[in-house]
């Protein structure tokens, strides 16, 4: 292996998951951190977060990495989230990167201070994303966000 390679061993890397119907945040950070593949966040309420409410993807800089694919984000409500501006990154409600296969259905954003100008933020090596534009807001403090781009393959 080469100097400074990232190796994760996807056999414990929570496959599967499946976070439903839960109420969670007032942290700091992010609310909820997937570094997995298979999961499904659906109908939750996730309120209060400094970073993303729900973050994708592998953070090298923290030496802490797993591919993430096949992922269904659907029928959330992310209140008051990406409200830290001092925050290095992960200022957006949703924050994607390095993932593969990831869908987002049916979510909503309310009372968003988003400094990136964006409700999902689209990082590198992001692909097979589907239903950004079904993000939608309400009470949104932030800048009027761009339309809809195709994700960079």
């Amino acid at each position: 292996m080469p100097v400074g390679a990232k190796l994760s061993n996807p056999l414990s890397d929570g496959s599967g998951t499946k976070i439903i119907g839960c109420r969670l945040g007032n942290t700091r950070s992010r609310g909820i951190i997937l570094k997995c593949d298979h999961a499904l966040v659906q109908n939750n309420v996730i309120e209060g977060c400094g970073m993303a409410a729900i973050s994708l993807g592998p953070e090298y800089y923290w030496n802490e990495a797993n591919y993430v694919q096949n992922v269904t984000i659907s029928g959330n409500t992310l209140t008051g989230a990406a409200h830290w501006p001092e925050m290095m990154d992960k200022k957006s409600p949703i924050s994607l990167s390095n993932c593969k296969s990831v869908t987002l259905r049916g979510n909503s954003v309310v009372n968003a201070s988003v400094y990136r100008a964006t409700l999902v933020e689209v990082g590198t090596n992001v692909t097979g994303l589907q239903g950004r534009e079904e993000v939608w807001k309400s009470n949104f403090t932030g800048p009027t966000p761009p339309a809809p781009s195709t994700p960079r393959s």
